[in-house]
């Protein structure tokens, strides 16, 4: 019957079709979602790193506003010593992990090789900023 083979015919090409498609469509729908989580990710990095920026803005103008006037009055000449300097980085250092959201830090831990070292250049960059202004 004529039907029948196309029925079998058409049965057989719909086959061979899902059979291409459905793996093409999954592997699309998982790239799809692969690429939401890392925009997710990314997101919260973003945000992670804006804490940690407007954080260390905070606290460095803050401790060399307080300290760097306890240490002027103290020193003769007025001038902050590198030891007091030193004092007043490893003051904001430790202030600003303290600050930091845990779920931040860890993000930012994840995301950075030596997160210490990285918020000492900010503490750096965040000083000469102040120096020039």
């Amino acid at each position: 019957n004529m039907n029948d083979i196309l029925n079998q015919v058409l049965m057989s090409l719909v086959g061979v079709f899902l059979t291409i498609a459905i793996p093409t469509v999954i592997g699309f729908l998982l790239e799809q979602i692969s690429k939401i989580k890392l925009r997710g990710q990314m997101d919260k990095l973003d945000a992670a790193l804006f804490q940690l920026h407007d954080t260390t803005s905070m606290v460095v103008s803050s401790l060399k506003t307080t300290m760097a006037d306890e240490f002027k009055k103290i020193s003769a000449d007025g001038k902050l010593t590198k030891e007091e300097q030193l004092k007043i980085k490893s003051r904001a250092l430790t202030t600003i992990l303290h600050l930091l959201a845990p779920a931040a830090k860890e993000i930012l831990k994840a995301a950075i090789t030596d997160l210490t070292e990285y918020v000492s250049y900010l503490i750096e960059d965040k000083l000469s900023f102040l120096k020039k202004h």
